[in-house]
């Protein structure tokens, strides 16, 4: 267990969870958030990404998602309120999108389709 192995409840923490919410089912997104939750102290950091609801039932997408999948490493959960989900486990979010003002990503890399609300960069403070 990670207090075990020295973790200090009651201090800051931060967290990086970075691509591997869109492989899991929603219970499992939920779970891994619960458990974060309950270690995280206020004012501790967790950092993600996420991908939304939308893309992963986008007709455009499911050729892709099918190829993904076939090789086990299909997509399962996206969302379309990262604030909303965040918050129902008590963080504050700051939510930006690839290409947008502040993302500190290269705009050029990401078509206009991109900026679509298709995937999320989230930070959220515990509260």
């Amino acid at each position: 267990m990670v207090v075990d192995a020295g973790f200090r409840l009651g201090e800051r923490s931060v967290w990086l969870i970075e691509g591997i919410f869109y492989y899991l089912e929603e219970p499992a997104v939920n779970h891994v958030l619960r458990e974060v939750s309950r270690l995280a102290s206020p004012g501790s950091v967790l950092v993600t990404d996420l991908i939304s609801q939308s893309l992963l039932t986008g007709a455009w997408m499911a050729q892709a998602l099918k190829a993904m999948a076939a090789q086990g490493m299909g997509w399962r959960f996206g969302t379309n309120d990262p604030a909303g989900l965040f918050a129902m486990h008590g963080w504050d979010t700051q939510t930006k999108q690839p290409g947008e003002e502040g993302a500190r990503y290269d705009a050029c890399r990401f078509s206009a389709k991109a900026k679509s609300s298709w995937s999320f960069f989230v930070v959220a403070q515990g509260t």
